[in-house]
């Protein structure tokens, strides 16, 4: 009976209880495991803070030469392949900087128009970088994108107030502990620059010699009713404990979560 008139409490709460002894089991729980990416979070990545010029910036107080490193920093992380008005890049990296410069009324389209893709060097496991080779009027230039320390490792300038400087240890230091800095603050991580082109270059060389212009920090939001639903089972006695696979700046950041919502 007690069973029952639990069942009955909880179905006008809407929740059904197909057998009364799973009401009985729940109420015995100490502990929930919880996948994160699309169950605590949004599973849709958003833009929180891009390194360029040497400091930290969030979206929000984004200038002029913030934005304009946004269109290369699309350019490097996925390519349009159609020039339908509806054509949607695949990449979730890709997706939360084109919707940010959507903020600023810059459409995809527009920043690719004149950037003609020439050849490729898809993004996997062991080289933790892509590559898209473009024609850009008479010169083709080769955008990188991918885990920050991979780029910085192929790198030898870095893009400073408009102008090429070297890299140098120091330099380097300094960039490393930025990147430590945004992935405590739990954001994917992606860096991203250009390397100019010369003639006769070979494929396996285009990522090296690469000039760092940015790195761009994402977030996955939690979804708004995360905090209640966490706060009432802590009220209960019961500890949530989050399961993921994901690292700040793992080779996992660059593809969309396959995880099943529990």
């Amino acid at each position: 009976m007690v069973l029952g008139v639990g069942s009955y409490a909880l179905s006008r709460k809407g929740a059904i209880v197909k057998r009364l002894r799973a009401a009985e089991t729940l109420g015995t729980v100490t502990v929930i495991a919880t996948d994160k990416t699309g169950t605590i979070t949004e599973n849709r990545l958003r833009l929180e803070h891009l390194y360029f010029d040497g400091k930290i910036t969030p979206t929000y107080e984004f200038k002029e030469n913030e934005k304009a490193s946004l269109r290369t920093a699309l350019l490097a992380s996925d390519v349009i392949r159609s020039n339908a008005p509806s054509a949607t890049l695949g990449n979730p990296m890709a997706q939360a900087i084109e919707e940010r410069l959507k903020q600023d009324g810059v459409n995809a389209q527009v920043v690719s128009k004149d950037w003609v893709l020439k050849d490729e060097l898809s993004f996997d496991v062991k080289r933790k970088l892509a590559s898209y080779i473009y024609q850009y009027g008479n010169s083709q230039v080769v955008l990188s994108s991918g885990a920050p320390e991979k780029l910085l490792e192929n790198s030898n300038r870095i893009l400073l107030m408009g102008e090429e400087a070297e890299l140098t240890d120091t330099k380097r230091i300094e960039v490393l502990s930025t990147v430590a800095q945004m992935a405590h603050a739990g954001e994917r991580l992606l860096a991203f620059g250009y390397h100019r082109l010369s003639d006769g270059l070979a494929k396996e060389n285009l990522k090296k010699d690469i000039v760092l212009v940015g790195i761009l920090g994402f977030i996955d939001p939690p979804r708004k009713e995360v905090r209640g639903a966490i706060k009432t089972c802590q009220e209960a006695g019961i500890k949530v404990i989050m399961i993921t696979a994901t690292t700040p700046n793992s080779e996992n950041n660059r593809r969309p979560s396959r995880h099943k919502q529990q």
